[in-house]
């Protein structure tokens, strides 16, 4: 399965991703999960000293596959990469960059 990791994050902000394979479509909805503290703070210490870092979107998310009650999406979706996993019909389905196993 091929994932374009912008058009996957452009969807998540739009709230559903969909999953296409050979045997079927997943339709995904999804909300934010930030799974930070509310007291998260990124800061950047150079030589000259130390800055709050902005608080980013968050670029996790939960959810369920439409259509079905029992199921569970896990996601991060980036811009760069889409990996985490879904349950769909009691099966979980794992969603990671193919280049991680190959050379």
């Amino acid at each position: 399965v091929r994932i374009n990791n912008k058009d996957a994050q452009r969807e998540a902000a739009e709230n559903e991703l969909v999953i296409r394979t050979a045997a079927k479509n997943f339709r995904l909805k999804l909300v934010p999960n930030d799974l930070r503290a509310r007291n998260y703070r990124a800061e950047d210490t150079t030589a000259v000293g130390t800055r709050v870092l902005e608080k980013g979107a968050a670029v996790t998310f939960k959810g369920y596959v439409v259509g079905e009650n029992s199921s569970e999406v896990r996601l991060l979706i980036d811009g760069t990469t889409v990996e985490g996993y879904f349950i769909s019909e009691g099966r979980r389905h794992f969603i990671e960059p193919a280049k991680r196993h190959s050379k």
